[in-house]
């Protein structure tokens, strides 16, 4: 992973590591689409410590990465001294933390009634999230570092816009990333491209009826200011006349006022008024031959899809020697659904795998271990 795919963006959490502002309202998760993304829960009322937590998870691992990635320093291979080696890493790490160079604003605190205690990192596409969110809760497991307010992790692999066309392609890219897409069905392989070529049609349909509505409309604010200028005109050749008539009464009228000694009468001022595909990149495959899988489908303030619908976008796409099983399943699909997004990721490890990102647990097995060291 080099150092330019190194960020994630945010907004609404508070502002920790000095990197971003304030959102207001919360989170505007459409940043997230097609985007990998970390969410995480959080107890309701503790979003900003647990916003904080989460940045500080992030960036130590950060710097673990970095300083792991450009090994031993040119001080360490000259063999200079032990003091010059740590204010080098020191050196290293205050650039990394720069404004300049920070490697994130902030975390999401999805403020929503029914998405209370989520929050949500968004990164730039290149990021392993699912490693990353590994490489965390195994340092909190190791009881190298703990949390308070963070509960579980939840990365998302790959998102996209939350329709069932979306999802579709979304999945698709998915599986075969992992399985290759030569060994899913080609039916649903197909089924697949057709939704999102239905989709493409219906968005293109739309663009062109909104295109006409417009044009339509630019026709009518045309007509109505050509009729104005119309109106506009005779109201001129109609105050010309009148004005050629109050002439010729005030002429009529000084010659009587002589005679008469008449007023003038008022003259009247007449007033007139006057609306804007990408590249799939394969991993090492899984095992064509067959194995279990158990797809979790979680949903928050989202109605467009439900877990019957994503069941059934991966059952068609997988051939009938991949089985579900939910007891002990060789990979596990966790699917997350949160108002306008949908992501999902998979897990080669198993449940297990994602049973691990509970951080709470971890925290408290590792706190149990201490404590039965100690005595």
């Amino acid at each position: 992973m080099g150092k330019g795919k190194r960020k994630f963006h945010g907004g609404g959490g508070g502002r920790a590591g000095g990197g971003g502002k304030r959102a207001r309202g919360g989170a505007d998760l459409s940043i997230a689409k097609r985007r990998p993304v970390i969410l995480a829960t959080c107890p309701a009322h503790r979003g900003r410590e647990a916003s904080r937590e989460l940045q500080t998870l992030i960036l130590e691992d950060l710097e673990r990465e970095t300083i792991g990635d450009e090994g031993a320093s040119p001080a360490t291979k000259e063999g200079t001294s032990l003091e010059a080696i740590q204010e080098e890493m020191q050196a290293e790490i205050r650039a990394l933390q720069s404004p300049q160079a920070q490697p994130f604003q902030t975390v999401h605190t999805v403020r929503r009634r029914d998405c209370a205690g989520l929050l949500c990192a968004v990164f730039d596409d290149g990021w392993d999230v699912l490693a990353l969110s590994q490489r965390i809760a195994q340092r909190i497991w190791a009881g190298e570092t703990s949390i308070r307010y963070l509960a579980k992790l939840l990365p998302l692999q790959l998102t996209a816009h939350g329709d069932e066309a979306s999802c579709s392609e979304m999945l698709l890219k998915l599986l075969s990333q992992h399985f290759g897409e030569a060994n899913l069905v080609a039916e649903g392989v197909a089924a697949v491209q057709q939704k999102q070529q239905e989709k493409g049609e219906k968005q293109q349909q739309d663009k062109e009826e909104q295109q006409q509505q417009d044009k339509e409309e630019q026709q009518q604010e045309e007509q109505r200011q050509e009729e104005e200028q119309q109106d506009k005109q005779s109201e001129e050749r109609q105050q010309d006349k009148q004005a050629e008539e109050r002439q010729q009464q005030e002429k009529q009228q000084h010659e009587e006022e002589e005679k008469e000694k008449e007023e003038k009468p008022e003259k009247v001022d007449p007033t007139t008024e006057a609306e804007k595909q990408e590249e799939i990149v394969t991993q090492d495959l899984i095992d064509p031959s067959g194995i279990r899988y158990m797809v979790q489908f979680s949903h928050r303030h989202h109605a467009a899809l439900n877990r019957e619908v994503v069941r059934g976008i991966v059952r068609a796409l997988l051939p009938p020697q991949h089985r579900v099983d939910y007891k002990e399943p060789d990979i596990f699909i966790s699917i997350e659904a949160v108002k306008g997004v949908v992501g999902a990721s998979l897990f080669r490890g198993g449940k297990s795998e994602y049973d691990a990102l509970n951080l709470q647990k971890a925290c408290n097995s590792a706190r149990e271990a201490a404590n039965a060291g100690s005595k």
